[in-house]
């Protein structure tokens, strides 16, 4: 799809614009570098006119001409090959000879350096050749076209001389071959009419003819002969019964004496029998036995008539051999089929000579055919050998006559004047190909790049909700270096220096979505890690729990990245004492935490190796070795966690990226929720596929996903998360954490004091009286700066509801307007737009008066807190003997509670 493609540039140049422009401007600069410094170059031209035809190169073909300015194909330019044969080796080679020009290092000019100079072409539709030389000297651009036409025509020259001595050679060599085969052609002819006796063909195919029809005559007469016995055959056959073949039979058997014999048996046999069925019947002795003897005589019979006849397939019957008459016939029959056999002989004697003279009759054709292809045999011997002596005697001419087939009309000028600069060709050239290495460049990084880099592409991997997407701030890149000291790669603390940020923002509507998310799973304990390190995890802790203290919940933010600790170098603290300590049993969690902001503590990492720790301390002694040291996963951890949870409404643990150690995976056990921390650009599907697998294995669940240091450029829907609220107050730089005073960042808490939220102090507890009076009273100004600054961060929380509320009419208002326009279908994803971003601003709306209500009740809790103590510091003020301390004491407490009136309604 078209837009789709429009979509990939876009990605291109909105990731790798940077890389693409360099090598852009790389080729531009190069290329312009490369127009200014060119030299001026001249150019001389000369011209050559071409002959047709050369008639001293049609010596070696009979007839034919074939050095002609023709080319092989109808479609080929013979000025095209002949242009070619300008620019070919053996007349460059001879051009250079006759200029004698040498490189600056003393060699001679290659000839493919000189053709890069050379130009050759034709006009169309002539005969005219340009020859053109460019050279930054304007006498030897000149001399270079006059040596490469003085070359070519000398080439022409010589190949013509070469020509009419090929020619003659070839000539020469093909006389005796051309002799020879004339003679071979005559004794051919001779010897084939030698052999078929041949003098004129004509007469002999007439003789053949006379003798052919004679003998057919005789045929015919013999014919009818053989039909008139036939006939009286057939007469005789019919009355006798029998074939000629069977008269000749019987003729032979009836002089056998033997056959007579058996005849006169026979007949007497049979003359028996008739007297005997006379008196007998069929089955008498007698009858049987006459009619045994008869069957014998038969077949005693047949046998005599096959040895005679020599046949065993011949069968006469005795009564055909009785009778004067049909002896006589059956003689007749046997003289016919004599006659007949005779003439039978006669006529295929005839025959056989007819075909003969018939064969001989069709041989004549091809006798004549063999006759004439040796004729033409011998004409062509003769002719070419006649035409060979011919052209023999023209090269002897022709050998000093020979010339080029080219004329110079006009030889090269020296130039005066060098041709126009190319300045703007080299420019425009170099922005096309720095196009296209650029976009190339931008490719092939966008090919190698496997990292995910939008919030939609992020979520298509993950099936997680995001929680909250923290904007990149400005072109800043928070990128950590082995030196932690330096300010400027230290992450910073939005919410206390920046809180009216939009990137504040960003963690405050974090931190909303995420209380929300607690309360309806009931999650306090809380792991922020990553994939992969580097990733902002450590910030987006540290400002997720000031946000929260800010919020009013007591927070515990625990440094658990044992392997590249970074909250110390955030809060601007020593990690000499920390959790480890506590791990190892060196150290309570109390005296291990510090007190950072309102509602807000730390707790480092911790050394165990301090060169600066007491020298009691087991680590000195090698008590706890490596091996030894309790794991983030240990039952110690475990208990730790189950005491913090009881004096914190959140707890925090910023521990190692997954991919570093397995101390996350193993702590994730021990608590209620993990958050995961992915950086758009930096992550890749590999990665997310190892972390997936890695929080899979984990029985803790896994809410939500925080996008860190996304950048708005690169998301289209960028303005429902980073979209500036229209009415809201001024950005103004606040207070930096690391310039309040030393005191308030540095004191360690107490057990009171830092463990125990301000709204769990018991007004009814005696220890309260017991507490000396300037202590008290500095808990009382304490619990009064809370409560102002819980009253002032609920006013900006009113005052961003109500630019929320405003926003939120505004987009009905837009949608309503996009719903009535009449084009409908052209508004459609405009409208699409607004009703997902006014759901977004209504979660967004809901969210900040669900917390503004929490607020409030908290901020009620403290006012009621802090007007019970007012009235107790009151009280023991007024019961305290007069002094300095008393009446300054007293005089703060009275101050306070004119100044701010914590009973008043809110």
């Amino acid at each position: 799809m078209p837009s789709s493609d429009f979509s990939n540039y876009r990605r291109l140049l909105k990731y790798h614009w940077m890389p693409g422009a360099a090598v852009l401007l790389t080729v531009l600069s190069l290329a312009t570098l490369a127009a200014y410094l060119q030299k001026p170059t001249y150019l001389a031209e000369g011209t050559l006119k071409l002959k047709r035809d050369n008639p001293t190169t049609s010596l070696t073909e009979l007839g034919k001409s074939i050095d002609k300015l023709d080319s092989l194909t109808e479609s080929g330019n013979p000025l095209s090959t002949e242009k070619q044969i300008v620019q070919s080796p053996p007349v460059i080679e001879a051009a250079l000879k006759q200029l004698k020009w040498s490189q600056s290092n003393g060699k001679s000019v290659k000839p493919e350096d000189f053709l890069m100079h050379l130009s050759v072409t034709y006009v169309k539709d002539s005969d005219i050749l340009n020859v053109s030389f460019k050279d930054r000297t304007p006498q030897r651009a000149a001399d270079g076209v006059n040596a490469v036409i003085n070359a070519y025509v000398q080439y022409g020259v010589r190949s013509g001389q070469d020509e009419v001595r090929t020619a003659r050679q070839v000539i020469s060599a093909r006389l005796p071959t051309a002799k020879q085969r004339v003679q071979t052609a005559e004794n051919a002819l001779r010897e084939f009419k030698q052999t078929h006796q041949i003098l004129t063909l004509k007469d002999r195919v007439s003789s053949a003819q006379t003798r052919i029809n004679s003998i057919q005559e005789k045929i015919a007469a013999n014919e009818a002969q053989l039909a008139n016995i036939s006939a009286q055959e057939g007469v005789l056959a019919s009355k006798l019964g029998i074939s000629p073949t069977e008269a000749v039979a019987i003729s032979s058997l009836s002089q056998s004496p033997e056959i007579q014999d058996l005849l006169t048996k026979i007949q007497q046999i049979r003359s028996q029998l008739v007297l005997a069925r006379n008196n007998f019947t069929e089955d008498h002795p007698t009858i049987v036995s006459l009619e045994g003897n008869l069957a014998d005589l038969k077949g005693l019979f047949a046998q005599k008539v096959a040895k005679i006849s020599n046949s065993t397939s011949v069968f006469f019957d005795p009564d055909s051999l009785i009778g004067k008459l049909r002896q006589d016939l059956t003689a007749e029959l046997v003289r016919l089929e004599s006659i007949r056999k005779g003439l039978q002989r006669e006529t295929e004697k005839h025959t056989a000579e007819l075909k003969s003279y018939q064969r001989g009759v069709a041989t004549l054709p091809k006798l004549e055919q063999q006759q004439n292809e040796l004729e033409r045999q011998l004409d062509a011997a003769q002719l070419s050998y006649n035409d060979l002596l011919k052209k023999f005697q023209e090269t002897q001419i022709a050998a000093n006559q020979a010339q080029g087939n080219a004329r110079i009309i006009s030889k090269a000028i020296v130039p005066d004047k060098p041709l126009p600069s190319r300045t703007a060709l080299f420019i425009i050239s170099g922005l096309i190909l720095g196009s296209v290495l650029a976009f190339l460049t931008m490719y092939a990084l966008e090919t190698l790049n496997k990292s995910l880099r939008t919030i939609e592409e992020i979520r298509q991997r993950f099936n997680l909700p995001i929680l909250g997407a923290i904007p990149l701030l400005g072109r800043k890149r928070l990128r950590f270096f082995s030196d932690r000291t330096s300010q400027s790669a230290t992450p910073q603390l939005y919410l206390a220096e920046l809180p009216n940020h939009k990137i504040s923002d960003a963690y405050r509507l974090l931190q909303s979505n995420l209380k929300a998310l607690s309360a309806a799973k009931g999650g306090k304990v809380l792991t922020v890690t990553s994939i992969l390190p580097q990733e902002g995890k450590s910030t987006v802790a540290a400002n997720l729990a000031i946000a929260m203290a800010q919020d009013g919940y007591s927070t515990l933010l625990v440094e658990a990245d044992f392997q590249d600790p970074i909250q110390e170098y955030i809060w601007s603290q020593t990690n000499a004492i920390g959790l480890r300590n506590v791990l190892a049993d060196l150290r309570s969690w109390r005296e291990v935490i510090y007190q950072a902001l309102p509602n807000l503590h730390i707790m480092l990492a911790g050394d165990l190796d301090r060169p600066d720790l007491p020298a009691s301390d087991p680590i000195e002694t090698g008590h706890w070795a490596s091996s030894a040291f309790p794991g983030l996963d240990s039952r110690r951890m475990k208990n730790l966690l189950a005491e913090l949870s009881l004096h914190y409404d959140f707890i925090i643990l910023d521990t190692a990226a997954l991919k570093t150690v397995a101390d996350t995976v193993r702590l994730s056990q021990l608590v209620d929720g993990i958050l995961l921390v992915v950086q758009p650009g930096q992550i890749d599907v590999e990665s997310i596929n190892f972390g997936q697998k890695v929080l899979s294995q984990v029985s803790k669940p896994t809410l939500g996903l925080i996008l860190n240091q996304v950048r708005p450029i690169n998301e289209p829907d960028a303005y429902y998360y980073f979209s500036p609220r229209k009415g809201s107050l001024p950005e103004k730089i606040g207070p930096s954490l690391r310039s309040l005073p030393a005191a308030f960042m540095e004191s360690k808490a107490s057990p009171q004091e830092s463990t125990t939220p301000s709204a769990e102090i018991s007004v009814d507890n005696p220890s309260l009286e017991n507490i000396p009076l300037e202590q008290f009273q500095a808990t009382v100004v304490s619990l009064q700066e809370d409560w102002l600054k819980s009253k002032h961060f609920i006013k900006e929380q009113e005052e961003e509801l109500t630019v929320q509320s405003q926003t939120v009419r505004e987009i009905q208002e837009k949608l309503h307007i996009a719903k009535e326009d009449r084009h409908y279908a052209a508004r459609e994803y405009q409208r699409l737009s607004l009703e997902i971003q006014l759901v977004n601003e209504e979660e967004r709306k809901r969210l900040l008066d669900k917390t503004l209500t929490g607020q409030r009740r908290r901020l009620r809790e403290k006012q009621e807190i802090l007007h019970q103590h007012l009235r107790i510091l009151a009280r023991r003020c007024q019961s305290t003997p007069s002094n300095n301390d008393s009446a300054s004491s007293e005089a703060v407490g009275s101050d306070v509670l004119e100044e701010e009136n914590p009973s008043k309604p809110l």
